[in-house]
């Protein structure tokens, strides 16, 4: 049965009750403001992240890196204070624990930031970052390194060792909240990432974003060391290339101027078989032509005379030239020079005498200039006098018909160090100047000498040199024209001899 709805009393005022929507409204807005301050705080910490993704994609310096990780998690988790460690092995091969063992580690502090603002804090120590220490004496870090995922000390009520343990760096008894994870690569543990507190119950979110932060810091550490390792490598790659460039340039140098030397010495005996050649056959071929007019039956005296002349003449030109090669081939193990006393104005008469004759059929005449008195002094006479000889027939070969040859002798210095200095001068063909740097070398004539027919093997002024040279001498020639001719000059200086001074005796 339906039931009849009362009705209202005109008499009756209810109580105004209070209504319970004024607290919800206060618990809603607390909680929104808490929601706001995490996500403001999760926003602060992703922000820190991309900071250092940004900074290590960016390749900044690890000292950067460091210092802005440590003061922005200071910032973040308004702590008060941050440190960075570095651990170096002492032995690399036990960067793994192996059951429980602490390696030999030192610990190097490389950032730290303290939280600005708080007058709780303890003050901050000098700017100084202190020394490096034993990471494998600490209390603390000794977890770290036997493999310890994290340390975490609240600071509430936190009893005090009965031993006290070494602690350089955490200043625990002021600061005694701790909280630390390892920077780890591969299982290595390369340092350790810490905070501290007064006092702080650390949450599962403090702790999972300060792991966040050391996986990116440790990414940091690996890439640097990574590529400082390939740069090493390329470095040291790079300054091998450059050792074994240098190497090759000066191989190729070497190779090219030893080519260039093979070029030399190639020209050079071409130039002596052409010379050789025609100094061989040339008188080979007089003394045959010789040979066979000689059998014929009726050749008078004077024919046959004349032909054996011929054959005289030519058997001691071929003589010459070899005798010519054989002392220059002894000159290069000749023994020192033998000293002997010796009249210097008389070798040259005597000279001069020996070559008069040879000298008539071009009309030339020997003008022989020397001190008044005779000049005394010790050589080797035989090198000298082979020397003399062939700079006298050079002379005779390329002066003019009807010129004049001169030989002088001068004494220079004083009576400690007395020279003899004998220069031999002709005009007529001259020697050019891009041939100068070359006279004295073997098998070397002047150009056009053999077409000229120009006796010769250009084995003389080479034999010269060598023999002035056993005389510790020195030798120098000067060639320049004096109108349509050319005047040349050679040069011989003899040094004081060992046995005593150069004089001229009265």
């Amino acid at each position: 049965m339906a039931t009849e709805p009362l009705a209202p009393n005109p008499q009756f005022k209810p109580k105004r009750v209070a209504s319970s929507s004024q607290p919800s409204k206060q618990i809603l807005r607390q909680t929104v403001a808490q929601l706001q301050q995490q996500l403001a705080q999760q926003h602060q910490r992703q922000r820190l992240i991309d900071q250092l993704t940004s900074a290590i994609r960016n390749s900044q310096g690890l000292p950067q890196i460091y210092e802005q990780a440590v003061t922005d998690l200071v910032q973040t988790l308004q702590v008060s204070r941050g440190l960075l460690l570095l651990f170096k092995y002492v032995d690399p091969r036990q960067r793994h624990s192996q059951n429980g063992s602490i390696p030999k580690t030192k610990a190097t502090l490389v950032a730290e930031s303290w939280l600005e603002g708080k007058s709780a804090e303890p003050e901050p120590e000098p700017e100084s970052k202190p020394e490096p220490f034993w990471a494998s004496d600490c209390r603390f870090c000794q977890r770290i390194l036997t493999g310890e995922p994290q340390v975490a000390v609240s600071g509430f009520d936190q009893p005090k060792p009965t031993i006290p343990q070494p602690d350089p760096l955490f200043q625990i008894e002021q600061l005694p909240a701790l909280l630390m994870v390892p920077l780890e690569s591969q299982g290595t543990v390369l340092g350790c990432l810490a905070l501290q507190q007064q006092a702080q119950d650390w949450s599962a979110d403090d702790l999972a974003f300060l792991r966040r932060v050391a996986a990116q810091l440790s990414t940091a550490i690996i890439q640097t060391r990574s590529f400082q390792q390939v740069q090493a490598v390329v470095q040291e790659r790079t300054a091998q290339l450059q050792r074994s460039l240098e190497v090759q340039a000066k191989l190729y140098e070497k190779t090219r101027q030893q080519v260039d030397q093979l070029h030399k010495m190639n020209a050079e005996r071409e130039e002596f078989l052409s010379t050789i050649s025609h100094e061989l056959l040339t008188p080979l071929t007089s003394m045959g032509l010789a040979i066979r007019m000689l059998r014929q039956r009726e050749l008078d005296e004077d024919r046959q005379q004349r032909y054996l002349d011929i054959l005289d003449q030519q058997c001691l030109r071929e003589t010459n030239l070899i005798n010519d090669l054989l002392a220059l081939r002894k000159l290069e193990t000749l023994a020192p020079p033998t000293l002997q006393k010796l009249d210097l104005r008389q070798m040259i008469e005597t000279l001069s005498q020996s070559v008069a004759e040879s000298w008539q059929e071009k009309e030339l005449k020997l003008s022989v200039h020397l001190p008044s008195r005779p000049l005394i002094f010790y050589s080797d006479s035989d090198s000298l006098h082979r020397a003399l000889l062939e700079l006298l027939t050079n002379a005779r070969k390329y002066s003019d018909p009807g010129s004049i040859v001169e030989l002088r002798v001068a004494c220079t210095g004083d009576l400690t160090a007395r020279q003899i200095v004998i220069s031999i001068g002709n005009r007529g063909a001259g020697i050019a100047p891009e041939e100068m740097p070359y006279i004295f070398d073997k098998f070397r004539r002047g150009q056009g000498v053999t077409q000229q027919a120009i006796q010769g093997t250009g084995l003389g002024l080479a034999l010269v040199k060598g023999l002035v040279e056993h005389l510790d001498g020195t030798i120098t020639a000067s060639s320049h024209p004096l109108g349509e001719i050319w005047e040349t000059w050679f040069t011989m200086t003899l040094p004081q001899a060992a046995e005593g001074q150069i004089h001229v005796s009265a």
